[in-house]
């Protein structure tokens, strides 16, 4: 129609119904395919009108490509998220359009990259400071697709975590989070010694469950609750 997104009035976005929040173009994409792909960070409000007006089955949709909007703004995104304050705008809009398709996390098109590949793939080089918390809070979005993507090999044949610098000082903590290598090696040994989840260290008093609730990150395992 000739109608483009810097002429579009905001009264008319907020007005935005979900028929046209879904409509799709030739590449299968949606409006908010677009917006998540080129979207600048003072677009972020027109971002957010989107969001709200699309319902979670636009949020799964996939393009021609494989990709959904959650592929597009990981990318797009990710070394941001990975460096800035957790608490910031960016952030608040990422974790909404993870609640509204949490099992994207592992969706993988032809190219094979999760956005949890994405997400890894923007941290190759350096680890951010952030990108822990944003790595846990994709795999807390749906533990089961990303679970399974954490063990998917996508684009160049690499899984997530080996993506990442493993001489980085935040390695570890990334690690832990995608593998759990720490919590299932506890599981082998409650398994195989199951008083010791009830042992106190004789200089601090503390179980072992005191110690795991202050790593960093936390070392999860519901062997130790039972």
């Amino acid at each position: 129609s000739g109608v483009t997104c810097a002429s579009a009035s905001s009264s008319a976005l907020a007005a935005m119904t979900t028929s046209l929040v879904a409509c799709r173009n030739d590449a299968g994409a949606t409006p908010l395919h677009c917006a998540a792909q080129y979207l600048e960070l003072n677009g972020l409000a027109f971002f957010e009108m989107l969001l709200e007006a699309a319902p979670s089955h636009v949020c799964e949709t996939s393009n021609k490509s494989g990709w959904t909007p959650l592929h597009h703004f990981t990318q797009r995104f990710a070394p941001a998220l990975s460096s800035d304050d957790c608490d910031g705008e960016l952030w608040r809009l990422f974790l909404v359009l993870l609640r509204k398709a949490p099992a994207v996390v592992g969706c993988a098109p032809a190219s094979g990259d999760t956005p949890l590949h994405l997400a890894a793939h923007a941290n190759r080089n350096v680890i951010g400071p952030h990108a822990a918390r944003l790595l846990s809070a994709m795999i807390a979005a749906s533990p089961a697709a990303a679970a399974a993507a954490c063990a998917t090999r996508g684009k160049a044949q690499r899984t997530p975590l080996e993506w990442l610098p493993a001489g980085d000082v935040l390695y570890n903590e990334c690690d832990e989070i995608l593998s759990h290598r720490a919590a299932r090696c506890l599981e082998l040994l409650l398994d195989a010694h199951p008083p010791a989840a009830e042992a106190a260290t004789p200089d601090t008093g503390d179980l072992a469950l005191h110690q795991l609730c202050a790593a960093e990150p936390p070392i999860l395992t519901p062997r130790m609750l039972k």
